[in-house]
């Protein structure tokens, strides 16, 4: 099954409900998951392929790796989201 991970909380947004949109009335077909300060969807291949996120080997399909959501952030933006450290006065 699939992870989608949403670039930001618009995009969430945006995903959630064209997701929602895509299982109709098998909503059931749509987990959210949450790690810190991140919620992802979890959904079943088929449902993936259907919004264009795709692990296929076929090539004209949408692929993880073609700048889809489910990409792990870049280092520059682990580096925006990471919580900063203040050094302690002695």
């Amino acid at each position: 099954m699939p992870t989608i991970v949403p670039k930001n909380a618009e995009h969430l947004s945006q995903l959630l409900t064209l997701l929602i949109a895509a299982a109709g009335n098998q909503q059931d077909r749509v987990k959210t998951v949450t790690t810190g300060h991140l919620t992802c969807f979890e959904v079943d291949d088929e449902l993936a392929a259907v919004v264009g996120f795709s692990q296929a080997a076929d090539p004209s399909a949408p692929s993880l790796e073609e700048g889809s959501a489910s990409q792990p952030p870049t280092e520059s933006e682990a580096a925006v989201s990471a919580p900063k450290k203040t050094a302690k006065k002695a």
